[in-house]
């Protein structure tokens, strides 16, 4: 795999119902302040064939003013760019675990399309 090899992103897509937004569904950031995730690339990108990657991602955050929960804008954001060596057997063992997966059911309602009634585990 070369550093300019694009490997498909295989994770869930969420999407966001943003009618129903509530003041705990968001995070408020005060200037200079950062949010740091974590995630395991291989299970939602297929690494098996190991190599060097750089690792990076970029998109739009939407955001409501203060004390409001009404979207009015979004913001561009980038992430730093690691550059990482993926050991391939490795990361073709954290796939082979991730077997599980769940598809949200497209007639859910009520408040949290994410419930047990909405999901169902593939096998």
């Amino acid at each position: 795999m070369h550093l300019a090899t694009k490997v498909p992103f295989e994770g869930i897509r969420i999407h966001l119902q943003t009618s129903a937004l509530s003041v705990e569904d968001f995070l408020v950031l005060e200037a200079g302040e950062k949010k740091e995730l974590k995630i395991e690339a291989a299970a939602i990108h297929d690494l098996s064939n190991g190599g060097n990657f750089d690792v990076f991602t970029n998109g739009v955050l939407p955001y409501p003013n203060a004390n409001s929960t009404e979207l009015v804008g979004a913001l561009k954001y980038e992430s730093n760019k690691l550059s990482i060596s993926v050991d391939g057997n490795e990361a073709a063992t954290v796939r082979k675990l991730l077997v599980e997966r769940a598809i949200i059911g497209t007639g859910c309602t009520g408040t949290s399309p994410l419930t047990s009634e909405c999901t169902q585990k593939l096998t």
